[in-house]
């Protein structure tokens, strides 16, 4: 499912969409998503390396989205925070499973791919209040 860093950086996300013309220090995002400032320091460097957040440094700085919440989805997030793996895709044709496990990973597969083509339906501006 969703992990609890990439569900931290949702916050995070949501926090910075919901005030487009300010940037947000480390420690004003963690008082407001309830996330330690260490841990969501490491998330927010992970969100700017995926290139979807600004970090301006110094003491007018903070984050901002780079990506309006109407192009980014919650796919784009949470890929910025845990990215797809190999062991996403269940190998059915490896003779060492056997049939016993084939059933088991078409399964997940197909949950995964469910799992991914919702996620990139939700839009981080549906996310926000009306």
């Amino acid at each position: 499912m969703i992990s609890q860093t990439a569900q931290y950086a949702l916050r995070a996300v949501v926090c910075l969409a919901l005030r487009p013309q300010a940037s947000l220090t480390t420690g004003q995002l963690a008082e407001i998503t309830k996330v330690s400032p260490e841990y969501l320091s490491k998330v927010m460097q992970a969100l700017v390396r995926a290139d979807l957040v600004t970090s301006k440094p110094g003491k007018a700085g903070g984050f901002s989205l780079k990506t309006s919440p109407e192009m980014l989805s919650v796919l784009m997030v949470v890929e910025a925070i845990d990215p797809p793996t190999s062991n996403e895709s269940y190998p059915l044709d490896i003779q060492s499973y056997g049939n016993v496990l084939r059933p088991l990973h078409q399964r997940l597969s197909q949950m995964n791919a469910y799992i991914r083509k919702e996620c990139s339906k939700i839009l981080i501006k549906d996310l926000l209040p009306s």
